[in-house]
């Protein structure tokens, strides 16, 4: 009850915030900042439909892959935990993220060249079988092989699913759209790791990946009766990657390294420092990031992609910093309510950016590679770690915390330089 109370409030004030704000005030601030007038990507005459049948079952889709991918997070640790902890690491994250990394560009080319639908069933399907296959053994070295093909099959489904996504989003509500999804995306992290937890106790580690295995199965069929909206390349040899995700892609970064660093570190500083509890930290970031994303969808179609991309990384780093500078459990907790808001803000409206920049034919190469940054971003916390083990905990997450100011001032040095990066 609190937590939904907690939510609520958070999205109230923010729905006040965007009722007394004025667009022209805001459209004025914005090209200040930028340079020239700015306005949002496209404006249509009249309210175009947004719940179409192809958007809702894309939608339903996305959250029940998403579903099966967050029921394994308390799940498969423990299925491996008798292994040693840099194996239990390699196959919980290592492998997986090897796969993802290096499947992802080829995923973005595929999709172009042979369609959507295709490589998402392609992708759901090889996910489905492999979650399956889990059940089979508990061996690190067999394991291995299973989550290399997770991976891959994971890279190909989110690929084709978010270009099919954004080929049915309205351009006037384009925003909007997004915001839906990162809804239904953040919804999963919250509710996924309880109900594996659940299930596996009630039925057994082992043949609790069949029921992942099901959900993602269920993803699949679901997608079967999409239509494209965008004719593929071909024989056409398709980009890699997309220059014209390039601009959010590297913005995009300084948020996953953040986020990176606060999943790896943020429990150790928390207990050392007795600053309260890394769940409740979790949880309060994840209570601002949903309605975040929900209205700062609405807000990046009203007054431009900038205007919540800014503020969001404002926001973040201040999180950051605030932790880092501030060693006191209120400070703690309004640093996750403060770097969830700005995660959501920023996230949402790169997202949109990405799609509004990339021709629709490339639209598969262009969201892989905006992808790319959670693969990167990870990579690089082990950079970050270096600093933490030089010079402690506050002075890693202030470095952390100057990462989304500098991508603030490239962002708008970019979009200064170069007015079709509005």
């Amino acid at each position: 009850m609190s937590g939904t109370l907690a939510v609520s409030c958070v999205t109230l004030g923010l729905e006040r915030c965007a009722r007394t704000l004025e667009p022209p005030r805001v459209e004025r601030a914005v090209a200040r900042v930028l340079g020239s007038r700015t306005r949002p990507a496209a404006v249509a005459p009249a309210r175009e439909p947004l719940w179409t049948r192809e958007y809702t079952l894309t939608l339903i889709s996305l959250h029940l892959f998403f579903l099966g991918w967050s029921l394994l997070f308390a799940t498969l640790p423990l299925y491996v935990g008798d292994a040693p902890k840099w194996q239990v690491g390699w196959v919980v994250g290592g492998a997986f993220g090897v796969a993802s990394f290096t499947a992802r560009p080829l995923s973005g080319r595929l999709t172009d060249r042979r369609g959507r639908r295709p490589v998402l069933l392609l992708g759901g399907g090889l996910t489905a079988a492999m979650l399956a296959a889990h059940a089979l053994t508990r061996n690190p070295v067999a394991l291995t092989g299973i989550r290399l093909l997770t991976g891959a099959g994971m890279c190909l489904y989110t690929t084709a699913a978010l270009a099919q996504l954004a080929d049915v989003l309205p351009a006037s509500r384009r925003g909007e759209g997004m915001g839906w999804y990162g809804v239904i995306y953040t919804l999963t992290n919250v509710y996924g790791p309880w109900l594996g937890t659940a299930v596996a106790d009630v039925i057994g580690l082992r043949a609790f990946f069949l029921f992942p295995a099901a959900v993602t199965l269920g993803a699949t069929v679901l997608a079967a009766p999409l239509k494209e909206r965008t004719r593929p390349l071909g024989a056409h040899a398709g980009r890699l990657i997309s220059r014209a995700a390039l601009l959010p892609t590297t913005t995009f970064l300084a948020l996953t390294m953040s986020f990176s660093v606060l999943m790896a570190f943020l429990a150790l500083y928390v207990t050392r420092r007795d600053l309260g509890s890394a769940g409740l930290f979790f949880f309060l970031e994840g209570v601002a990031l949903v309605p975040a994303r929900w209205v700062g969808g609405t807000m990046a179609d009203r007054w431009g992609r900038p205007a919540i991309i800014l503020p969001g990384l404002v926001l973040a780093a201040v999180g950051m910093l605030l932790l880092g500078l501030v060693p006191h459990t209120l400070a703690v907790y309004l640093a996750a309510l403060l770097f969830g808001a700005g995660f959501g803000l920023g996230h949402t409206g790169l997202t949109i950016l990405t799609v509004d920049r990339a021709a629709p034919e490339e639209r598969g190469a262009a969201m892989a590679t905006f992808a790319l940054a959670w693969d990167v971003g990870t990579i690089g916390v082990f950079a970050l770690g270096f600093v933490g083990d030089a010079v402690g905990f506050p002075a890693l997450f202030v470095a952390a915390g100057m990462l989304p100011l500098l991508a603030a001032g490239g962002f708008v040095g970019a979009v200064r330089g170069r007015p079709s990066a509005r």
